[in-house]
């Protein structure tokens, strides 16, 4: 009873409040002070590899973005037009050393927020966890696998976004005014159709994706792995510096985290050192010491005897990395896994894939599917 008659004379006085507040409606209300917009002039220097950084400082979140953008201008594509667009998609489809669903789901992980593109790339995140993403943008920029199967996907994708927009007629004035205030053959004035999609290829991808490695600071370094034969054709004739990370690969390395692709990391990690005329003594230390992150090959404890650990995994490539890396780790131990795949649609897609992981562990489970946004149809 309390509470009601409280609320109801909250309600009263309010409501004489609010009657002895008279607005002439006809009349529009006055403007407020303008807002005094303040903006500090960012600090300017240039890294020994000739790039230039601008850094702003803005203390009120504690978040970290960072943009790399390459001044490379307008590039005209002529009978390729949609070349460069379908390549910086292309940046998104997974690395050499993680597939797309791993990349998005370490990135979903720490919250962060990253995009790639043909003229660079953006990584926002909270600050403890800015390195990480980062890195990952890093990685989508330098290291990009070109699956064929994802190019089909987005030339798909790009045609049928075209054949969408052949009766807009927001699109169709955009393209006209774009062709006549700069001309049609001009880089500003050509646009894309769906002839000149249907005409590209990989190949084609990957050549533009070496004009973007040109762009590249003629002091700037270019880090990958030369033995991947997606990469090789791309980056043999870079007129810049161009490191292989396997001259850093050891089989032997002592590394906490387990699995060949941790060692490819740690390769590239250590061969960025070496061209930045650090300590490898001390940067291998600090590899070895390194525990890993959060729910990625994480140990969790002890429970009856078993040793118990946690991964994200829940692909057919990441489960066979993560159990390969296990396996690695425990040659002569019985492994029990665990897994709960996320969606129908992709179980079913990748069911045969999935049915041979199983092979990897000496007994596998698989908990109820997660379904996420998905209904069970089947």
């Amino acid at each position: 009873m309390k509470r009601i008659i409280i609320a109801a004379l909250s309600i009263l006085i309010l409501q004489n409040a609010t009657a002895q507040i008279k607005i002439d409606r006809s009349k529009k209300p006055a403007a407020g002070p303008a807002p005094v917009i303040s903006i500090k002039d960012p600090a300017i220097f240039t890294m020994p590899n000739g790039m230039t950084v601008l850094v702003v400082e803005n203390h009120k979140l504690p978040k970290v973005r960072t943009t790399l953008s390459i001044d490379a201008g307008p590039v005209k594509e002529g009978k390729k037009a949609g070349i460069m667009d379908m390549m910086g998609g292309m940046l998104g489809e997974g690395t050499t050393t993680m597939s797309k669903d791993k990349f998005d789901e370490a990135v979903d992980m720490i919250g962060a927020d990253v995009g790639l593109s043909w003229s660079g790339g953006y990584a926002s995140a909270l600050t403890k966890y800015f390195d990480k993403a980062f890195m990952l943008m890093a990685d989508g920029l330098r290291n990009p696998s070109f699956p064929q199967a994802s190019f089909d996907k987005l030339k798909s994708q790009t045609i049928t976004g075209l054949k969408s927009n052949e009766k807009s007629t927001t699109a169709i004035a955009t393209r006209v005014s774009m062709a006549l205030n700069y001309g049609k053959q001009t880089a500003m004035g050509e646009f894309t159709t769906e002839e000149s999609v249907k005409g590209l290829t990989l190949a084609d991808v990957q050549d533009a994706f070496r004009t973007f490695v040109s762009q590249v600071n003629e002091a700037g370094v270019v880090v990958t792995d030369m033995n991947n034969p997606n990469i090789l054709p791309i980056i043999k004739d870079a007129s810049v510096k161009v490191l292989d990370y396997n001259e850093f690969f050891d089989v032997k390395l002592p590394l906490k985290q387990p699995g060949i692709y941790n060692r490819m990391n740690a390769a590239a990690a250590l061969t960025v050192a070496g061209n930045e005329k650090l300590d490898i003594t001390e940067a291998t230390q600090a590899l070895t010491e390194f525990g890993g992150t959060w729910r990625r090959f994480e140990f969790k404890g002890e429970w009856q005897g078993a040793q118990v650990y946690d991964d994200y995994a829940h692909h057919p490539t990441e489960l066979k990395a993560t159990l390969g890396g296990l396996r690695e780790l425990y040659p002569n131990k019985n492994i029990i896994a665990i897994a709960e795949l996320h969606t129908y649609s992709r179980t079913a897609t990748l069911f045969d894939d999935f049915a041979k992981i199983t092979a990897l562990a000496d007994q596998f489970y698989f908990l109820p599917i997660y379904a996420a946004r998905e209904e069970n149809t089947s």
